[in-house]
């Protein structure tokens, strides 16, 4: 519940204590008030929960309720509620409005974490993926293991002398074929059977990201 410290939220805490009564039966009972001065505008109380709400018809005839949780009765007269009236005065649904804000802001939010993680953040998280599988196959004590360990490094080290120096630092969600394009073109000319087994690992990272596994 909010604290109420307003003298005017205070007096309408008043209000609908007394509509609704003091008879403990009537604790759940739920109450409005319409305020005087703000059309549309009414106070309920729910228990001991106070809140307000604004009533009004929306474009197509339809009569609904916009809460204003969590904001003090000041706070909806000086800011919400003109702002909430000059949308339903352009034929805009305040609620509908509110709607699109929180999921605008929320794909904002994803799209300034996705430009924190880089490429090489990813590359590493798939690299130990990669160890922890192929080490899981074999006794560690084995020279089974031993040389499997030795190939896969020699596998990463390739892709980390050709291919990482030029992504490590690149978002991984603005990476594009162009990108790619730069790096595999001239070490395809140069060093194809080269160029061929960083493919490979790079199609691994991009599914990692695409799958999230």
């Amino acid at each position: 519940m909010r604290a109420i410290s307003d003298p005017n939220e205070l007096k309408i805490l008043t209000s609908l204590k007394q509509k609704r009564g003091y008879n403990p039966q009537n604790k759940d009972k739920i109450v409005k008030l319409q305020l005087s001065g703000y059309k549309g505008l009414y106070a309920e109380l729910r228990g001991e929960n106070l809140r307000f709400f604004l009533r009004y018809t929306k474009a197509n005839g339809k009569k609904t309720d916009r809460v204003y949780r969590g904001l003090s009765l000041s706070q909806i007269t000086s800011s919400a509620l003109p702002y909430d009236r000059e949308l339903i005065a352009k034929g805009l649904d305040p609620i509908e409005e509110q709607k699109k804000a929180r999921q605008q802001a929320a794909k904002l939010a994803e799209d300034n974490k996705k430009q924190k993680i880089t490429f090489e953040d990813v590359y590493l998280q798939w690299k130990g993926y990669t160890q922890k599988k192929t080490l899981s196959k074999y006794d560690v004590s084995t020279e089974e293991s031993y040389k499997a360990l030795r190939d896969m490094n020699r596998y990463f080290h390739v892709f980390e002398k050709h291919i990482l120096p030029s992504l490590a630092k690149t978002p991984i969600y603005s990476i594009t074929s162009y990108h790619l394009t730069e790096i595999f073109a001239p070490l395809y000319s140069e060093h194809y059977a080269t160029a061929n087994k960083c493919a490979t690992p790079l199609g691994d990272i991009f599914f990692l990201v695409r799958t999230g596994n």
